[in-house]
């Protein structure tokens, strides 16, 4: 949970309250330049469904997640890839998706080194300064 938390503040620093989307410009340690956008799908009083592409011109490092923003609870939860349901925190091995046993960990995990790679090395297309 405290990942979820903290992941909410890290969003909040990178995708302003009324923003529809925003865009980070991202240099790897291989010196490749990708791409992490953030784009508002939906809003309800309570949540915000947030669609997060990252764009690395290599397909098997790609990566897109539907997050759902809790603003109540001031969490983030990474939504599964098929669109239905939620993940669980704990799954057999092997199972129909083949998920990891610690998927659920393993997504919110990745999402939070996105989005400290974002917030320390991420140049915005709206402000060309480094974000931190």
């Amino acid at each position: 949970m405290a990942e979820c938390e903290t992941n909410y503040r890290r969003i909040g620093k990178l995708l302003p309250k009324d923003a529809d989307a925003a865009s980070f410009r991202i240099v790897l340690p291989n010196k490749q330049v990708g791409r992490v956008q953030l784009q508002v799908t939906e809003r309800c009083k309570y949540t915000t469904m947030v669609r997060l592409d990252q764009i690395t011109g290599s397909e098997w490092l790609d990566q897109h997640f539907e997050l759902r923003l809790y603003h109540d609870a001031r969490m983030v939860e990474v939504m599964p890839k098929s669109g239905t349901g939620q993940l669980r925190g704990r799954y057999d091995y092997p199972n129909e998706n083949m998920w990891h046993e610690d998927e659920k960990h393993q997504q919110h995990k990745f999402l939070s080194e996105c989005l400290s790679y974002c917030l320390a090395h991420g140049l915005s297309a709206h402000n060309p300064e480094i974000i931190g």
